[in-house]
């Protein structure tokens, strides 16, 4: 009955269980043609601003929390105020769990205590760059100690530059502000493979 029962918790870790959907993402930065509508850049008028996404984001190495199991969790990193509270608005009304931050030297203690699915990161903050803060966080899921996440620039730098800090820090995508609220829900919603709440599906 020992030996069953070991051949049967082996069984159940070579075996996870079935159901759990698990999104993957890969670093990016290189502009290439996709048949994903999202992974190529795209150019969005006026007030929507500029949406670049690598099309390279279907790997293994990225969210490891299967988003069926509870509300998926988003990180907004952005020092203005007004922008922080509107973006967490329209996450927390599509079904996310969101916090928000607005010092980049607190980025990896937060993310160890909310361990968000996603980070929405500007670049321009008070204290540091939020990409020089991102490396810290990348530091600390190579030792183990954070997993590593999906990020997404959220800056309002010019489109080239975001490319060029996609690509360094791997990001999956980049925002550039000002940009329409349902293209970075819908955004952070392809990524993470769910159907937003406050939408039905089409």
């Amino acid at each position: 009955m020992a030996a069953v029962g070991a051949q049967t918790r082996r069984s159940l870790r070579a075996h996870p269980r079935q159901g759990a959907r698990l999104p993957s993402v890969q670093p990016g930065g290189a502009r290439r043609a996709s048949s994903d509508p999202f992974g190529q850049c795209l150019g969005l008028p006026g007030h929507m601003g500029s949406l670049v996404c690598s099309g390279r984001h279907r790997r293994s190495w990225a969210t490891s929390v299967a988003v069926t199991t509870r509300a998926p969790r988003v990180l907004v990193v952005e020092d203005d105020g007004a922008t922080a509270r509107v973006v967490k608005g329209a996450l927390t009304e599509a079904g996310f769990t969101v916090e928000t931050l607005d010092k980049g030297f607190l980025l990896v203690a937060v993310v160890l205590r909310f361990q968000p699915d996603l980070l929405l990161l500007d670049i321009n903050l008070p204290d540091m760059r939020g990409d020089t803060a991102m490396k810290m966080v990348r530091r600390a899921a190579n030792v183990g100690d954070v997993r590593p996440l999906p990020v997404v620039i959220l800056s309002g730098l010019p489109i080239e530059q975001l490319m060029e800090i996609q690509g360094h820090l791997g990001a999956v995508g980049c925002i550039q502000k000002p940009a329409s609220l349902d293209t970075i829900v819908d955004r952070v919603c392809q990524i993470l493979s769910v159907q937003r709440k406050d939408k039905p599906a089409s």
